[in-house]
């Protein structure tokens, strides 16, 4: 806090930067334990999402050259989460389908991190419960507001 009891912008965005440090650094940590790069998790993530996609689409979205989401796909596709399907109009064009090992493999990482939150949870005191509840709904209400103008221009 400043010292006329206002809070600092600063302090809170240097908060705010560390929080998503740490949670990077656990989600990479979980994602390495299950051989999986934080691109591919994006890739995944997407399919599971968006449905099937071209490999353009994808490679803009996570903001990769064209040899690095194919070569990301590759590492994918061996390991039978995602699957190539060809068009039947142009068999040289194709669509990538997140499979069902796939979204086993996004299932089990989604229970890992509810798994961690919840012993963040249980760590906690109600009365931290209760102020961290609010400032996320607080935080997701501005989210929300400030999609909504940038989606508008």
């Amino acid at each position: 806090m400043a010292q006329n009891g206002k809070v600092d912008a600063g302090d809170l965005v240097t908060c705010w930067k560390d929080v998503v440090k740490e949670m990077m650094a656990l989600q990479t940590y979980f994602l390495r334990k299950e051989h999986i790069s934080r691109p591919a998790y994006l890739i995944m993530h997407y399919l599971f999402m968006h449905g099937p996609q071209q490999l353009t689409t994808l490679s803009e979205i996570i903001e990769v050259s064209k040899p690095t989401i194919t070569s990301l796909i590759d590492n994918l596709e061996s390991m039978s989460l995602v699957q190539r399907v060809h068009n039947d109009m142009d068999r040289r064009s194709y669509s990538l389908h997140l499979t069902s090992e796939g979204e086993k493999k996004l299932s089990k990482l989604s229970s890992i991190y509810d798994g961690i939150f919840m012993e963040f949870i249980n760590e906690s005191t109600e009365e931290d419960l209760v102020s961290f509840k609010k400032s996320l709904n607080i935080l997701l209400k501005l989210m929300k507001s400030m999609a909504l103008r940038i989606t508008e221009d």
